[in-house]
């Protein structure tokens, strides 16, 4: 049997401390008119831009911005290779403010009973890593 491994993908949710959607266009202090990027692996990639990287199944998009199903707004970070494995790889979020947080994630892919599982864990300004593909920044 061959297998199609799925790619994944990241995603950063923004919040003011009031919980107001930091990244929702209406919001009248919103960050999504400021020039954000990341930086991953040593390459920047800006909100929107289509990056293209090496020649595998998953595009790595570099970061855009997405809305989910709630209305919320997010970045969406990726895709990512969905049999390789990250062990702590980081990536810088560049508000385009002067202001960054540093996201940090792992990825394990293994084979049991001859079928693929995968785990992924994120992380945020030092914080332990949670089983998952979703952080919160909550901006000052």
């Amino acid at each position: 049997m061959i297998w199609d491994i799925a790619p994944f993908e990241l995603y950063v949710y923004v919040e003011d401390g009031e919980g107001n959607d930091m990244l929702d266009p209406e919001h009248p202090d919103s960050l999504v008119y400021n020039d954000i990027s990341i930086r991953f692996e040593g390459e920047t990639y800006h909100m929107d831009e289509v990056a293209q990287t090496k020649a595998y199944m998953a595009m790595f998009y570099g970061v855009c911005l997405e809305e989910d199903s709630d209305g919320r707004h997010y970045l969406q970070i990726g895709e990512f290779n969905g049999d390789t494995e990250y062990d702590q790889a980081h990536i810088i979020l560049d508000w385009g403010n002067g202001s960054e947080n540093r996201l940090v994630f792992s990825h394990e892919f293994w084979w049991k009973k001859h079928e693929p599982h995968h785990r992924t864990y994120v992380g945020l300004d030092g914080s332990d890593l949670v089983e998952g593909n979703a952080v919160t920044v909550v901006m000052p």
